[in-house]
């Protein structure tokens, strides 16, 4: 019976019984085989079981209704998430293009998963740029002081910024709103601003970043007392209810390679908060309960011993990996990758620990990190496989129970990364490098 034959149901489950790569090719292989192609039920299926049972991000933007979407806009999705995911398996993954604009100079950057859509920020401002029209779409003015070092994608459409200041005596968190529902007017506003005063005998530090979510904006305030570290965790919600809680930390606790990790839960809060502390230092993580939704993705330079060099630490925009930490230990460098998932005792347990080093040639490697993707960068020191300069990327694609797989991404551009700042937007397949100078470069692998 000739396969063209068979009921229109019965193809489609055919094609969804393949992964995504051979449904393409079988979907592509005559004019009427291309037809179903443009069925928006076949995408709805595909796409869900690459999300969900492949965990690879999808070329939509965080938290879309894929539903929402028109037969047109969610093929074109599929068809760009299986080009990347079929580069991004290959043994030397090939950009697609390379190209570059300019935009604010000195400033960090945060992607926008899926949308074309970069946060640049520094002292004094929030503004959002799309690199599809090389546009600067929204502008917010802060407080010179302000640092912000934390973004939350949990509600589609909306980017919560994490914002903090502080003097010792008092420590002022913020939460910054980057709408975008209308990618072309980007509305960038102050939701809420706090100070906690401080009592004068004591001098804070700050000890983590600050985190925010869709209800409220967290950070974690340390001080020397009785020769032990007390820990503090400040927060404010959005309605302007304030709370500080004292000794987070049992001071007894030793700390091995591996800090502690404990879990806080707060009452009519849609997910949790992770902490942990490595010597005179405190992270915390908000993770989600609600699974469409993405904790957020952080940078934090560690406050330890200087014979332990640079450690930088970031929490995954998915909960697949917990943490992922990343530690210049001379001689090398070391990239962590750990798991916790609740107990049944409301604590925290660490299911897989993954530990891989690096002969960085650098003092200080770019790291950025999103989803199940890890991206670092090194001047590459080797003869380039081709002429010309280049620099080597790595990705890293980690899923607990297993060591990462890695990928080498080689870019035939003098980018100078080392001078400035990268970011990965895993959704599209965008790797975005901005150099001090203000001059982004736009390496696409879809």
């Amino acid at each position: 019976m000739p396969f063209l034959s068979f009921p229109s149901d019965v193809i489609l489950g055919i094609a969804l019984m393949l992964d995504l790569a051979e449904a393409v090719v079988l979907l592509s292989t005559c004019t009427m085989l291309r037809e179903y192609s443009f069925e928006k039920s076949f995408w709805l299926s595909a796409l869900d079981r690459v999300r969900g049972v492949q965990m690879h991000p999808i070329a939509v933007p965080v938290g879309q209704d894929l539903s929402n979407l028109t037969a047109v806009e969610i093929r074109e999705a599929g068809l760009r998430t299986n080009r990347l995911m079929k580069n991004w398996s290959a043994k030397y993954p090939t950009p697609e293009s390379v190209r570059a604009m300019h935009m604010d100079p000195m400033t960090e950057i945060i992607v926008i998963p899926g949308t074309n859509l970069l946060i640049s920020h520094c002292q004094g401002f929030v503004a959002c740029w799309d690199i599809a029209t090389e546009l600067c779409v929204g502008r917010l003015p802060l407080d010179p002081d302000f640092i912000v070092n934390s973004a939350s994608f949990e509600e589609y459409g909306k980017a919560m910024l994490g914002v903090l200041f502080g003097n010792g005596l008092t420590i002022s968190v913020s939460a910054v709103c980057v709408d975008y529902h209308d990618c072309g007017a980007v509305s960038i506003s102050l939701v809420v601003a706090h100070s906690f005063q401080l009592p004068q005998q004591r001098q804070f530090s700050v000890a983590s970043q600050v985190v925010v979510d869709h209800s409220q904006v967290r950070v974690i305030a340390a001080t020397f007392e009785s020769l032990v570290n007390v820990y503090y965790l400040l927060s404010v919600s959005f309605s302007g209810e304030a709370r500080i809680i004292e000794n987070i930390f049992e001071t007894t606790q030793s700390i091995g390679r591996i800090p502690p990790i404990f879990r806080i839960l707060f009452p009519n809060h849609d997910g949790v908060d992770f902490l942990r502390r490595l010597y005179d230092h405190a992270d915390i993580a908000h993770v989600p309960t609600r699974t469409t939704a993405k904790p957020s993705t952080s940078k934090v330079q560690r406050r330890i011993p200087i014979s332990f060099g640079l450690h930088t630490n970031y929490t995954p925009a998915a909960p697949i990996a917990s943490v992922v930490n990343v530690a210049k230990d001379h001689p090398k460098n070391i990239v962590e990758f750990w798991h916790a998932v609740p107990t049944l005792d409301g604590g925290l347990a660490i299911t897989d620990v993954y530990s891989h080093g690096f002969d960085w040639p650098n003092d200080y490697p770019v790291v950025g990190a999103s989803g199940v993707y890890t991206l670092h960068s090194f001047i590459d020191p080797r003869t380039p496989r081709n002429e010309g300069v280049g620099h080597m990327l790595t990705l890293f694609r980690y899923i607990p129970g297993g060591a990462p797989i890695i990928r080498e991404l080689w870019i035939r551009a003098k980018l100078n990364i080392e001078e400035g700042r990268l970011a990965l937007d895993d959704h599209l397949g965008i790797i975005l490098l901005l150099r001090r100078d203000g001059l982004l470069h736009i390496v696409s692998y879809a």
